[in-house]
């Protein structure tokens, strides 16, 4: 039997466990971001940092404070992305896919069109993503509420994405054995 016949299956397996990992890890950090929003959400900066001694300390794009002075307390919604994915892995890209899910849920939540195609995008379009994510959550009008049911559409979309894709994998799974 030649190998080529088992290299599309080899491929398309490989391709189903990064996609369903992705999708687990994107979920970690949403859920991740989530419970920090909850907790503490802010406006017009980063994220509020706490000593161990409970000093708290404003953290601000400009700010030079460094990220071992303490415990991420408060967030806005990218930090609390970037934070969520620092505490599942020491992998620099681990919030990208959750910040490409947020993106997606404002594109829908404002009846903007989709890229039908779900490329990732590139740093700069990444860059720009966050840029909007940012200006979106330092609206004036905007409540923590807004921000957690953002997630929350996010999250929801990536659930049912995995969901549409364990039923296409298990349709061509039957026709497989038939």
């Amino acid at each position: 039997m030649p190998v080529s016949r088992f290299v599309p299956k080899w491929l398309s397996y490989q391709q189903r466990t990064c996609d369903k990992d992705r999708e687990e890890r994107t979920l970690a950090v949403l859920v991740g971001a989530k419970a920090l929003i909850e907790r503490g959400w802010i406006q017009g900066g980063w994220c509020v940092l706490e000593a161990p001694d409970g000093r708290r300390r404003f953290v601000g794009s400009e700010s030079l404070t460094r990220r071992s002075f303490g415990t991420v307390v408060q967030a806005c919604l990218v930090a609390g992305v970037v934070e969520a994915a620092t505490r599942l892995s020491a992998e620099p890209m681990t919030a990208g896919p959750a910040l490409d899910a947020l993106w997606r849920a404002l594109l829908t939540a404002e009846g903007r069109q989709l890229d039908p195609a779900g490329r990732v995008p590139s740093p700069t379009a990444r860059g720009v993503q966050v840029g909007e994510l940012t200006r979106w959550n330092d609206h004036q009008d905007r409540t923590r509420e807004d921000v957690v049911g953002l997630v929350d559409a996010a999250i929801g979309q990536v659930m049912a994405a995995r969901s549409t894709r364990a039923s296409d994998e298990a349709r061509v799974a039957a026709l497989a054995t038939t």
